[in-house]
């Protein structure tokens, strides 16, 4: 089996995304749900007509019918209990779309026999999220010991003399005790959040490198695929119009970077035209001239410092200066030697012999 050496292409994560396997970082979203839903229980939630109903209930027994009671607790679920799931929920379900760029796993209903396979199983216990995972807990642990130690510090006086005070104070203390316990705690696990994070990361990324094979087989069905090529034909074609497609043709090159920058070269000596930009665009419409090109037989060449060096400095029809124009006049030199010995391809990589 050969190495993993080549990192996941797009296609290949974008896969991954739809079975579940994107990087998502659970510590994360549970600690917020839990942070979320514990403050909105705490400073939003009002409780007073909660414990009102129950006073009354133990008080006065009989005095309650069936129907006043489910309508009761219905109007306490509604109040109470639906803004708690539907805050936990969001608070959830926001960052995990987030974390997965808004790609919903639409194959991770399938049964997966793997995950029963024992095989699978042994070797899970093995791997290195498994360590990373027990790491994690030992620290979790240290963690909620030290914020224990310094709780009892900050607040353990005012534990002790709340036996002398009434039961409305208690809870009230409590709740607010309860508060800075889980404020603290989770100030001092940010550090773990992050290392494990960025752990959860390079993990991700491991599991999803790829063979050079792999990548090859990739990108040749990409680009084979007929109804893709079908597709970026008609982009193309849209995207030029009759003049830009004259001016791609009477190019003495094309200089792309190589999928997001296109700056057309025009030199005609004959007639004292020093090299000019003759076509300068980027992105969807950088594809389309790189496309035209290859196919008119205007020669594209690959040298990303200056195509973009010369996308950004020059105005279309502006003539070359200084360096640029002798890295220029470099590469129309080199095509017309490769030109003579009968070497040139529809897009080549630049190479400086000197």
């Amino acid at each position: 089996m050969a190495e993993k050496t080549e990192k996941p292409t797009q296609k290949k994560l974008d896969d991954s995304a739809k079975k579940g396997q994107s990087f998502k970082s659970k510590e994360l979203t549970s600690g917020l749900v839990y942070l979320i839903g514990i403050m909105y229980l705490f400073h939003q939630v009002n409780l007073d007509e909660f414990s009102h109903f129950y006073q009354s209930l133990l008080l006065h027994p009989t005095n309650i019918t069936l129907k006043s009671y489910v309508n009761v607790i219905s109007k306490l679920f509604f109040d109470i209990i639906l803004p708690i799931l539907a805050v936990t929920f969001l608070s959830g379900a926001i960052p995990s779309l987030f974390e997965s760029r808004f790609k919903l796993a639409t194959e991770a209903i399938k049964l997966d026999l793997n995950h029963i396979n024992p095989i699978s199983g042994f070797k899970k216990i093995f791997s290195i999220r498994t360590v990373k995972d027990f790491l994690k807990t030992l620290l979790f642990i240290v963690i909620f010991l030290v914020t224990c130690y310094v709780f009892i510090i900050l607040h353990g006086s005012e534990i002790f003399i709340l036996y002398r005070t009434n039961l409305n104070i208690i809870i009230d203390k409590w709740c607010s005790l309860v508060i800075s316990f889980i404020f603290v705690f989770f100030i001092l696990s940010i550090p773990i959040l992050i290392l494990n994070i960025i752990a959860d990361f390079f993990i991700f990324m491991k599991d999803m490198m790829m063979e050079k094979h792999e990548v090859k087989q990739e990108n040749k069905n990409m680009e084979g695929d007929p109804e893709i090529k079908s597709t970026r034909r008609q982009l193309h074609q849209e995207l030029l119009d009759e003049p830009m497609k004259k001016v791609i043709r009477d190019s003495s090159a094309v200089i792309v970077n190589p999928t997001h920058v296109a700056v057309g070269i025009y030199f005609d000596p004959e007639n004292g035209i020093m090299p000019l930009v003759s076509l300068s665009c980027i992105n969807d419409k950088a594809l389309a001239v790189k496309a035209y090109a290859k196919k008119v037989g205007t020669p594209v060449i690959r040298y990303p410092e200056l195509a973009r060096k010369i996308y950004h400095k020059y105005h279309l029809f502006e003539v070359m200066i200084d360096q640029d124009l002798l890295d220029v006049m470099d590469i129309l030199i080199w095509l017309k030697r490769i030109e003579i010995d009968g070497l040139l391809r529809e897009e080549m990589d630049y190479i400086n012999h000197q």
